[in-house]
C-alpha cells in the first residue's frame, strides 16, 4: 500500500481468456506455473509501492506470531496504512511505539507485553519493552532504500507480509497540487 487509496495507475490485472489453447493440468506443471505467477505478481506489487509519489523507502512489513493469518494481515494492513508509521519511515526514526500503537488499534487481539520488533534486523522491542540501546543502529537501518520490519505478536503461528512505503513532503506537494 502507498496511501490506502486506489487508482488505475496502481493496478495490476492478470487476464486469461483461454485463447492460447494452453492447458495446465494439476500436478508439477501447475505448481511451477503458480510459483512463477506469484513471483511476477509480487514483483509488480513491489514496483507499485516503490513508485509511490515521493517514496524513498520500500518496506517489507512482516507480522508473525498472530493467532491466525487473517489476524496477522489485519495488523499488517493497519500498521502499513498508519500515517504516523509512514512519516516515521520518512524520517528514519525508529519509533517502535508507532508500530505497537497501530497494532493495538487494528481490532485484533494483541498483548503488547508479548511483542518483539525488528527494524532492518535490529531488535528494538522484546516482550513489549523497548531496547533503547539499539535505537541508533535501528535508525541507521531505516535509512536504507529497502527495509524489512518484523513484528512478532507472540500469540500463535499466523503471519502476513505487506509492502508499503514512506510518506514525506514530496507526497504532500504532489497530491496537494493535483488537478482532476
Amino acid at each position: 500500500t502507498v496511501d490506502g487509496d486506489t487508482s488505475t495507475n496502481d493496478t495490476v490485472l492478470i487476464l486469461a481468456g483461454g485463447a492460447s489453447g494452453i492447458e495446465i493440468s494439476e500436478g508439477e506443471s501447475m505448481e511451477v506455473f503458480t510459483e512463477a505467477l506469484c513471483q511476477v505478481a509480487q514483483a509488480l506489487a513491489k514496483m507499485i509501492v516503490q513508485d509511490g509519489e515521493g517514496a524513498r523507502r520500500l518496506v517489507e512489513l512482516v507480522v508473525t506470531g498472530a493467532v491466525c493469518n487473517e489476524s496477522a494481515r489485519k495488523v499488517a494492513d493497519t500498521i502499513a496504512g498508519s500515517l504516523l508509521f509512514k512519516t516515521m519511515l520518512a524520517g528514519g526514526e525508529p519509533n517502535w511505539g508507532r508500530v505497537v500503537a497501530a497494532a493495538g488499534r487494528s481490532g485484533v487481539f494483541v498483548e503488547p507485553h508479548r511483542m518483539a520488533l525488528w527494524f532492518g534486523g535490529v531488535q528494538v522491542l522484546e516482550n513489549g519493552l523497548g531496547l533503547d540501546q539499539h535505537l541508533a543502529e535501528a535508525g541507521a537501518a531505516l535509512q536504507a532504500p529497502e527495509v524489512r520490519i518484523v513484528l512478532n505478536l507472540g500469540l500463535g503461528e499466523g503471519e502476513a507480509t505487506i509492502w508499503t512505503c514512506d510518506i514525506n513532503e514530496k507526497y504532500v506537494v504532489l497530491n496537494g497540487s493535483y488537478m482532476t
